[in-house]
């Protein structure tokens, strides 16, 4: 997962981003327990190859299964409420607004 900021998303508002994304590994829950195995983060440390295409930080997370991953992707993969994980949607509504247009990419691969 990569995030690209508006521009006048500051610093604090980023660090409360980059902190709520990795709470997610301890509160986010399937059938009461922890579904994500590891979640690494990090900000853009400015590609020598000028190819960062300004996204300002990225997160890896691991499930142990494609199940773990769809539920907590959530809509638009799935859509009954009861099948997708509530705080990663909570998550998705609070940072919205801080993104430019585009300015989430994802990509999903098996490890």
């Amino acid at each position: 997962m990569l995030f690209r900021y508006k521009p006048e998303v500051g610093g604090e508002q980023r660090k409360e981003v980059f902190d709520r994304f990795l709470q997610l590994k301890d509160k986010a829950k399937r059938d009461g327990k922890p579904y994500i195995v590891s979640i690494k983060a990090g900000a853009q440390n400015m590609s020598l190859e000028g190819a960062g295409q300004n996204f300002d930080q990225a997160f890896i997370v691991e499930f142990r299964s494609e199940g773990d991953r769809n539920y907590y992707v959530g809509t638009p993969a799935v859509t009954d409420p009861a099948l997708y994980d509530p705080e990663h949607q909570k998550f998705k509504e609070f940072v919205g607004p801080f993104l430019t247009e585009h300015g989430a990419l994802v990509y999903d691969f098996p490890s």
